[in-house]
């Protein structure tokens, strides 16, 4: 979302709030795509919720893709524009 009012402090907390989630919530021999929806839903709150409180980073956003790689398979998960190409 180039240029988009606070889009370094979005990024930081989609980033920080992803990695946090599926450190701690992801069991390989769990529901993963559970735990993946859940991190960026909940980064996507946060998100909003900063720019409540802060006039200044009203509107901020940003885009993410993400993939992880267990066992055998291969999740990939995106919000906005972002992709991920398969070469």
């Amino acid at each position: 979302m180039g240029g988009h009012n606070a889009g370094e402090i979005a990024s930081a907390l989609a980033v920080e709030t992803i990695t946090q989630t599926i450190s701690e919530k992801l069991d390989p021999a769990g529901d993963v795509e559970a735990v993946l929806r859940e991190a960026f839903a909940l980064a996507n709150r946060r998100i909003d919720d900063h720019g409540d409180l802060n006039p200044d980073a009203k509107g901020m956003g940003c885009t993410a893709v993400g993939v992880l790689g267990i066992r055998q398979r291969i999740y990939v998960v995106h919000a906005g524009d972002s992709r991920a190409y398969r070469l």
